[in-house]
């Protein structure tokens, strides 16, 4: 504990305030909080909280509350107001209207505590804590937005993933504080990614990799770009990605965080081969969830279920992998995704298969569906692409109804709605087998191969888009020899 505590107290010591800024929806409605946290000499965040309203019950990820001190109240006209911890949940009756809160949290303290980066934890010369960790926030899902700045000194880096419509200034809704996305400060290794449409911020923390954090920006450059390619767009302006390096030599555990913004926190071994960044396919995966608004938990098989099907999808696009590659795992690792005698809808599915296997599953036959429906020229990038231009993203909560009307809002006819209706209740024997045969997937003594006399393997070519192109990359080399 002493460890964590002198680092912060390293990193915080001399904060000074910080300058004014503009604020976030000034012609609009006026925030329902805002939030002030600043560094101390001592390694702890001095957090202000100044609420119009709604905050008679507030509480921290549960455990932080121990690490709370200084704790004082003041009711709209400044008198001290009392307040009571029950559990993890402070009740304060006075912030049932407008209230000041002041307090103290040892955010070194409850680093060591949790040693969980998605939560609080030390790596490096760096602290990682989401504001859920540390803002006092309203029990439940309450309406209404919150600003939050953060103060500390001109050599200590701050990154999150929460909107930041200004620097340091970061603005979201109070419902998105439960869960708000990832976040870090102190020694981290800043740098940006610029691409065609958005950017990134990326945040290399721990060991340095013995290829150089210029391997680690290639990386994610890389997987953005596969799914830029694929949507036409990065799917929101801005994302913040956190990369944890230590030791080993593969890449690790990945996770994307939405509510409020958009952030992924990766880990990778500081002995990773360049061969292991060029052919992985997880940071990929998570970008993609990036494309996709939050949805309730039940319907977590569409968002896993897509990053699994696009995934492959987008990296054969930009010639990372063969077509080849792509329906080989779709051949053999689609069929964990039927159901079991004792299955129902996908709806609500506890089940790892049919999680991702049998959300991969939907959405082949999703994009089938459309092309059969809407012509060649429609597709579900069509569909997705709609979604994403209505400003759906992992930054927003939407309800599986409004997803899909989006989605079929590209197409002459709703199929998306329909397909969802039918898979989401009941289990549906999807013949895949046909399907493959159909679309001229066979098995293979190695893989599968690709039969071009197929009654559909024009539809097949078109949903990879890459086989013509390696088909003239041999033929070049063949005459070229």
């Amino acid at each position: 504990m002493a460890r964590s505590v002198a680092l912060l107290a390293t990193l915080l010591l001399g904060c000074a305030g910080a300058p004014e800024r503009s604020r976030v929806g000034e012609a609009g409605s006026a925030p329902r909080a805002r939030y002030e946290a600043t560094g101390t000499g001592t390694g702890d965040l001095e957090v202000v909280v100044r609420a119009t309203g709604g905050f008679d019950e507030v509480a921290l990820e549960p455990g932080a509350e121990a690490y709370v001190s200084d704790l004082r109240v003041a009711d709209a006209e400044g008198r001290p107001a009392a307040y009571a911890l029950g559990g993890s949940v402070y009740r304060v009756p006075a912030c049932s209207g407008p209230c000041t809160i002041r307090y103290r949290i040892a955010l070194g303290s409850v680093a060591e505590w949790f040693d969980d980066p998605e939560l609080a934890a030390v790596v490096g010369g760096a602290v990682f804590s989401p504001p859920t960790t540390w803002l006092l926030h309203p029990e439940g899902r309450p309406e209404g937005r919150f600003e939050l700045d953060v103060k500390l000194p001109p050599n200590v880096a701050h990154v999150s993933g929460l909107h930041e419509p200004s620097t340091h200034h970061f603005a979201a809704e109070l419902a998105d504080l439960p869960q708000a996305p990832y976040a870090a400060f102190g020694d981290l290794r800043r740098r940006t990614i610029e691409l065609r449409s958005g950017k990134i911020d990326l945040a290399i923390a721990g060991d340095t990799p013995a290829l150089g954090d210029e391997a680690i920006e290639g990386w994610v450059r890389a997987a953005a770009t596969n799914v830029e390619g694929y949507l036409g767009r990065f799917p929101i302006d801005r994302a913040a990605i956190f990369v944890i390096v230590g030791s080993g030599g593969a890449i690790g555990h990945a996770t994307a965080l939405g509510n409020g913004g958009a952030s992924i926190l990766a880990r990778v071994g500081a002995d990773t081969p360049a061969r292991a960044l060029d052919d992985d396919w997880i940071m990929t995966h998570e970008i993609v969830h990036l494309a996709m608004p939050g949805l309730h938990a039940r319907h977590n098989w569409m968002e896993e279920g897509l990053a699994t099907y696009l995934e492959p999808l987008a990296r054969a696009r930009r010639g990372v992998i063969s077509a080849e590659d792509v329906w080989s795992e779709w051949y053999f690792d689609m069929r964990q995704g039927l159901p079991a005698s004792t299955d129902g809808g996908l709806d609500g599915t506890e089940s790892w298969g049919r999680t991702y296997w049998g959300g991969a599953v939907f959405w082949l036959l999703a994009e089938l569906e459309i092309r059969k429906a809407a012509g060649p020229r429609r597709s579900l990038r069509d569909c997705l692409r709609s979604v994403v231009d209505a400003g759906g993203n992992i930054s927003v909560r939407w309800s599986a109804k409004r997803f899909v009307d989006a989605c079929d809002a590209a197409l002459p006819a709703p199929v998306l709605g329909p397909l969802y209706e039918r898979h989401a209740h009941e289990a549906v024997p999807v013949d895949l087998d046909a399907l493959f045969a159909e679309l001229g997937v066979r098995r293979s003594q190695v893989g599968v191969e690709l039969d071009d006399s197929a009654p559909s393997a024009d539809v097949r070519r078109a949903i990879t888009g890459v086989e013509r192109q390696v088909a003239s990359s041999t033929e070049r080399a063949t005459s070229d020899r």
